[in-house]
């Protein structure tokens, strides 16, 4: 199991408007990997089936880099499962307005700590390879990583 954090925009998600993407500024996704089959996406904010193949969610919710600006190709930071539940921690102090009132209502779940720490989300999301825990791939290297296709295939099947 991995977790991926990705700092890009995703199509076909609950809080999206028709055909718009929503644009995150991180957002994590589980992603199961299965040698003999497709690997699994588990994301909660997903209109899409739950789990949904890599395959389907690279093509409807991940879509192609080709028609962004190439400052803006996706990055996402894949950490193993175990990695992830032992290091991450977050206070939810990214989700207050200055004032200390909330941008949007928290989750009902308290918030997240280690022993050690409880605040290192900003090393999480980091797109920069030499910060925080796991891989920094670009969406090409994910998805030719994790599946057998790569965004030159994923998009041509796109409209």
């Amino acid at each position: 199991m991995l977790f991926v954090l990705l700092q890009i925009p995703l199509w076909k998600q609950k809080s999206g408007h028709g055909d718009q993407p929503v644009i995150w500024d991180y957002h994590v996704i589980l992603l199961h990997v299965r040698p003999e089959s497709d690997s699994l996406v588990y994301d909660l904010d997903s209109e899409l089936s739950f789990p949904c193949s890599l395959r389907l969610y690279g093509t409807m919710a991940f879509r192609s880099d080709c028609h962004i600006r190439p400052e803006y190709h996706r990055k996402l930071r894949v950490i193993p499962a175990d990695s992830f539940l032992l290091n991450f921690a977050s206070d939810r102090s990214h989700m207050k307005n200055p004032d200390g009132t909330w941008k949007m209502p928290p989750p009902p779940h308290p918030p997240i700590q280690t022993a050690e720490c409880q605040m290192n989300l900003d090393d999480f999301i980091s797109m920069n390879p030499a910060v925080g825990w796991g891989t920094v791939y670009s969406l090409d290297q994910f998805l030719h990583t994790y599946t057998e296709n790569s965004t030159t295939s994923i998009s041509s099947s796109l409209p």
